[in-house]
């Protein structure tokens, strides 16, 4: 008698992003600042981004400097 096969795993809804261990780090640590999760917040600066654009984004990026 064979052995039963695993079932496969469930299919993934999102995207989920590769990020240095650094980048990592400092998402962790300011999403426990705020009280949220890691992927909560890095959803939110996603939907941020996308709903500024890029060009807005370049915009406040050179502001800060």
């Amino acid at each position: 008698m064979p052995a039963p096969f695993a079932a496969p795993p469930a299919p993934r809804q999102g995207a989920e992003p590769r990020i240095d261990l650094a980048l990592g780090l400092q998402v962790a640590r300011a999403a426990k600042a705020v009280g949220v999760t890691p992927d909560a917040l890095v959803e939110d600066a996603v939907r941020l981004y996308l709903e500024l654009g890029p060009g807005e984004v370049a915009r406040l990026r050179s502001g800060r400097a």
